[in-house]
């Protein structure tokens, strides 16, 4: 167990989770401004 290994897996988790999140919130902006 390489602990560098665990956490080089953590940041790309948190990286795709932040992409994910940029990518969604402009369209639950749409969705609440625009009925």
């Amino acid at each position: 167990m390489k602990p560098y290994t665990q956490t080089h897996e953590l940041s790309i988790q948190s990286m795709h989770i932040g992409f994910a999140r940029l990518q969604i919130s402009p369209l639950l902006v749409i969705n609440l401004t625009m009925p």
